[in-house]
């Protein structure tokens, strides 16, 4: 039994054969195994840029609905809300140009600023929650609705005149 490679010389391990077709099909089961592993890089790298995509059209939907809040919070600030149905729905129109996404219909049927407000925090919320799965669970307290939580209680001060000044 040879344990060279009678093309190139090299030494082969003793397990193997020597003759030139065994030779062949390990070299072809070599390369099989290099095409299945470029195979799976090839599947990963592509589902990772479609998770990337998948992100970045998340970020992209989150930070306009960020700004249309904000701009609404500058309206508000500026005492200055949106009293109509005809200016909200501007804002959305707005909104769905920049996103490309269809809004909730909380946020469709929003009559007035304030409202609008309400329903882009609820849309912000779902995105969220798109964007990282388990947020509910890493977060608990995003579960309860803000007249659930827990509130301080305030304590009167005590003015001066409960107070008794002993003259002497």
């Amino acid at each position: 039994m040879r344990t060279e490679c009678p093309v190139c010389g090299e030494r082969l391990p003793e397990s193997l054969s020597s003759t030139p077709v065994e030779w062949a099909e390990v070299a072809t089961a070599e390369r099989g195994a290099i095409a299945q592993a470029n195979a799976e890089l090839r599947a990963a790298l592509e589902e990772e840029s479609k998770a990337r995509r998948y992100s970045a059209h998340f970020r992209r939907c989150l930070d306009a609905i960020d700004a249309c809040l904000s701009g609404l919070e500058d309206l508000h600030l500026a005492n200055l809300p949106i009293a109509q149905v005809g200016g909200c729905q501007a804002a959305v129109r707005a909104l769905v140009a920049e996103t490309g996404e269809e809004p909730p219909a909380s946020v469709r049927t929003a009559r007035n600023s304030y409202a609008l407000h309400e329903a882009l925090l609820d849309w912000e919320s779902a995105v969220l929650d798109a964007l990282v799965p388990r947020r509910r669970e890493l977060f608990p307290d995003l579960n309860r609705d803000w007249d659930e939580r827990a509130r301080t209680r305030r304590h009167r001060r005590r003015g001066h005149g409960s107070l008794k000044v002993v003259t002497g």
